[in-house]
């Protein structure tokens, strides 16, 4: 008898921890797993197709005395004798100067050309690239000669200067320490370098910055900017963070993205910056009208 309830005793213990593990299966839960974050494909086919396009001119017979026009206005002064292949040969008739027209906030957004200086946000009345080619060679200038440029605008700053870009992804303004003239067409400057021409000064020094981040998105491949309205310059943001923005400055900022199916996302905030700020970006599906409605707003 003592045998049995020994080995009674062992079956009651057995089941009630079995019982109580299969209790315990029962009720934990599995543990939620986070939310994957949304990627984004590249925008740069997008953008591309929003650029304003590059103007291009056929020069056969002129001395450089009559300009050429762009349709937002600049005239080019420019003569063959001016010009000279990078190997240092003369250019004969015909060649082709080619232009683009960088004065409104979205035109810069698209072609992604900020205004900005060794990290510092300019103050900015309008950004032309001129460049000159013969038989597909883009040529230089010779020495002999600048380029006279002259930029329209109904109430010049005469101590706007001039910039020129240097580098590219992205390109860097130097000033060359010249002021524009004013003019009762706006800007004008003789120009030694062909490229990237900007009228600009730079504004209070920056001290503050902008961290991007989301819990719903992965950034990299998403375009971020910032627009200063009492500037009219244009900052882009790399790697999530901005450079340093001066103190009390209203900004504009807005990001732009595209997905696997060329959808359109952005995300934009009206701020006053005092302080540096962290954002937390939530990224909503917009069409192609709407988001250009909201640049060409800026």
């Amino acid at each position: 008898m003592k045998k049995y309830s020994a080995l009674s005793l062992v079956m009651v213990l057995f089941s009630s921890l079995l019982i109580v593990a299969c209790k315990k299966d029962r009720i934990e839960e599995p543990e939620e797993q986070p939310e994957a974050k949304t990627e984004y494909a590249s925008a740069d086919e997008y953008f591309d197709s929003k650029k304003t396009e590059e103007q291009e001119f056929v020069i056969e017979n002129e001395d450089g005395t009559d300009p050429i026009t762009g349709k937002e206005g600049t005239k080019i002064y420019i003569s063959k004798n001016c010009l000279e292949f990078p190997n240092g040969d003369t250019v004969g008739f015909p060649y082709t100067v080619k232009l683009v027209e960088l004065y409104k906030p979205i035109d810069m957004v698209f072609w992604e050309m900020p205004t900005v200086s060794n990290s510092k946000i300019l103050d900015t009345d309008g950004e032309v690239r001129v460049r000159a080619f013969k038989d597909g060679t883009e040529l230089q200038l010779n020495g002999n000669c600048p380029v006279k440029v002259e930029l329209p605008n109904t109430n010049p700053d005469p101590k706007m200067e001039v910039y020129l870009g240097e580098g590219s992804d992205p390109v860097n303004w130097v000033s060359t320490n010249t002021n524009f003239d004013t003019t009762y067409f706006g800007y004008s400057a003789n120009i030694n370098k062909l490229g990237w021409i900007n009228v600009d000064k730079l504004p209070d020094p920056g001290v503050h910055t902008i961290t991007y981040e989301s819990d719903s998105a992965i950034l990299t491949n998403v375009k971020i900017f910032i627009y200063f309205p009492s500037l009219g310059g244009v900052m882009q943001v790399y790697d999530q963070e901005s450079y340093l923005i001066p103190d009390a400055y209203s900004i504009k900022t807005f990001c732009i993205a595209v997905d696997a199916s060329k959808n359109l996302f952005y995300f934009n905030s009206d701020l006053t910056i005092s302080s540096d700020v962290t954002l937390n970006v939530l990224l909503s599906p917009v069409t192609d009208p709407d988001l250009t409605t909201y640049l060409n707003g800026l």
